[in-house]
């Protein structure tokens, strides 16, 4: 990666486009100096000829300004020669740099890669803790899968039932990917043929170029060709006119007539070159319109050839990406014919499957099928969880009544017991007093009856004692006491009997609700499982089926969360009333539910899945 960064500094630091810019403008000035030198020469050339013409008598006045044009020229070359240099020494400076920066970063990558050869040796010496943990991962994945093996028997039942959809969604996705493999390789076919009719585009456009450009470089030779003959003809006519002019020197009166006819011919001769000049520089122009629009027409087939063949590149990755998909479609039928050995899912899952993926058996309305009939399940087990947890509640608090009851007849019967108890004493010591008195009663209650008599013959006259009228109400209250005390007795026993019969079936009764609590918690625990895994599912499908199926699925939830509980649930026991009519309780009830079973369903899970489960998160 550093690599990386300091080559495109340097290319950043190298700035092609402003390199591009100087090497134009050094080209431009460079070859402007060509011309301009060229036509220096040209009119040194024609110098020397008028100074050859000169007679000798005006050489040496002539002969002054052709040396200094010849001086001139001789600055001129010198300045080109110069500008040349400069440039040429500049980019190579600026190259040498180049290379030096380069030379240093090749330095410093090869102190990385010794610096890599000795981590890689010391990554070497840790074989033998990986082999050691290795082994370990090897045991921990055969109590792995003993652990599972285990649950595997555990859940083998609910799979089979939760087997036929699922195996209707591994086809409706294999149709699919049918369906876009033979889309992916229809689009590469066409792709290629395209290929290969810009290859043959290519090919034909190159072909005509290579014969416009002989055609254009043969009629370039043919001029140059004739360029090159008039040339001789005009040296030759040079020629002709020194010597012509030569005789002229002796019969200028006779020739006069043959001079100006030449010079005529001369001057056609000239026309004639100049007009062969300018075709020359006419298809020259024509000859570098040539090549740069078949430079433009070559790079365009190039950029087409290469997005061509970037596409053909990403349709071969698809379809190595979807190179799994007949190792799919096999585990898919073993995973069948394991499940389900009776079953024959190829005539079940035939062409009618095929005709019906999009009908009948789409995943989006398996989903939401599937969802609703958990939905409902949650619902009616929330109702009832609800009615258990009322009538437990009623009933803790009919048993709390109830244990008020009996600690108050607690209270009750030790008092009882203790005034029994000092009666007791009473009748002992009246037992030590009377032991001489034959007939001694021996029933406490009689005792009390005794005492009270006693208490009653202390507390009245002597003179009343004697009455008839007392003797009388004596003996009615000694008769009517005893069967009041009796009977008061026999009521607290039974009383105390019906309450401990009471408190045994409140017992029963909340060791029941406990249990049907403890299986509603299971069952509950399952249908969270389930709906985890439909919503775990749901992620992994289409965008479109996707969004559907989790929109239904908040919907479903809104709807589940917003319905109104309002039933009244009224149960009297002892004068308790209990009613439910608070939304917004009912609401953070459900959401603590739904956090209680999502703890318990998350500690229930096995450590290497919940590491799984970590990980992919």
């Amino acid at each position: 990666m550093e690599g990386f960064e300091v080559a495109s500094k340097i290319w950043t630091e190298i700035n092609l486009t402003v390199l591009q810019k100087s090497l134009d403008t050094q080209s431009t000035e460079i070859l402007e100096n060509q011309k301009e030198g060229l036509n220096q020469r040209k009119k040194l050339s024609e110098q020397t000829k008028e100074f050859k013409k000169v007679p000798d008598s005006l050489k040496l006045n002539e002969f002054k300004n052709l040396l200094k044009a010849y001086q001139n020229e001789i600055d001129s070359i010198t300045k080109r020669s110069k500008f040349a240099e400069t440039s040429y020494l500049n980019e190579k400076s600026k190259r040498i740099e180049e290379l030096n920066i380069v030379e240093a970063e090749n330095k410093k990558l090869k102190e990385e890669l010794n610096e890599l050869n000795i981590k890689l040796i010391s990554s070497s010496k840790n074989e033998k803790e990986v082999q050691t943990l290795k082994e370990r991962l090897k045991n921990y994945e055969a109590k792995l899968n003993d652990m599972v093996q285990e649950k595997v028997n555990l859940k083998e039942q609910e799979l089979r039932l939760d087997m036929n959809d699922k195996i209707r969604i591994y086809k409706e996705t294999e149709y699919s990917l049918q369906r876009q493999l033979q889309q992916t390789k229809d689009q590469l076919i066409t792709i290629q043929n395209s290929h290969d009719m810009t290859q043959a585009k290519l090919s034909d456009n190159t072909q005509k170029y290579d014969d416009k450009v002989a055609a254009k470089l043969a009629e370039l030779d043919i001029v140059v060709m004739d360029f090159e003959q008039s040339q001789l003809k005009v040296a030759q006519l040079t020629r002709d006119n020194e010597l012509l002019k030569k005789e002229l020197a002796g019969t200028n009166d006779l020739k006069n007539e043959k001079l100006e006819l030449e010079e005529k011919m001369l001057k056609v001769q000239e026309v004639e070159y100049s007009r062969l000049y300018t075709q020359v520089e006419k298809l020259q122009t024509e000859l570098s319109e040539l090549k740069s629009n078949f430079s433009n027409e070559k790079a365009d087939m190039l950029k087409k050839n290469k997005t061509l063949v970037h596409e053909t590149e990403e349709l071969t990755k698809k379809l190595k990406s979807m190179e799994d998909y007949d190792k799919l479609k096999r585990e898919l039928d073993i995973l069948k014919s394991i499940e389900f050995p009776d079953t024959n899912f190829d005539t079940e899952w035939g062409e009618q499957a095929v005709s019906n993926v999009d009908t009948s058996y789409t995943l989006e309305r398996l989903m939401l099928d599937r969802n609703k009939k958990l939905q409902n399940e949650i619902t009616t087990l929330k109702m009832s969880l609800n009615d258990l947890n009322i009538e437990l509640e009623a009933k803790t608090f009919e048993s709390a009544e109830n244990l008020k009851k009996n600690e108050e007849l607690n209270k009750l019967v030790k008092k009882l017991e203790e005034d029994l108890f000092n009666l007791n004493s009473v009748y002992e010591k009246k037992k030590i007093s009377n032991s001489n008195n034959e007939k001694f009663n021996e029933d406490p209650l009689s005792s009390i009856v005794e005492s009270m008599i006693d208490t009653n013959n202390v507390n009245t006259p002597l003179g009343l004692k004697n009455s008839p009228m007392f003797s009388q109400t004596q003996g009615n209250e000694n008769s009517s006491i005893v069967p009041i005390l009796t009977s008061q007795r026999d009521r607290y026993r039974q009383r105390n009997a019906e309450l401990e019969e009471q408190i045994r079936e409140h017992v029963e009764r909340i060791s029941e609700l406990c249990s049907k609590v403890e299986t509603l918690k299971n069952e509950n625990i399952k249908l969270y499982e389930k709906l985890k895994f439909t919503q775990s599912f749901n992620y992994s499908n289409s965008s479109a089926g996707r969004e559907s199926v989790s929109n239904n699925l908040l919907d479903n939830e809104k709807n589940l969360y917003n319905n109104n509980y309002s039933n009244n649930y009224e149960d009297n026991y002892g004068g308790y009333k209990i009613s439910r009519n608070n939304n917004s309780r009912q609401k953070e009830d459900y959401i603590q539910i739904d956090n209680k079973y999502k703890t318990i369903y998350e500690g229930s899970l096995d450590p290497f899945q919940r590491f799984h489960k970590q990980v992919t998160k």
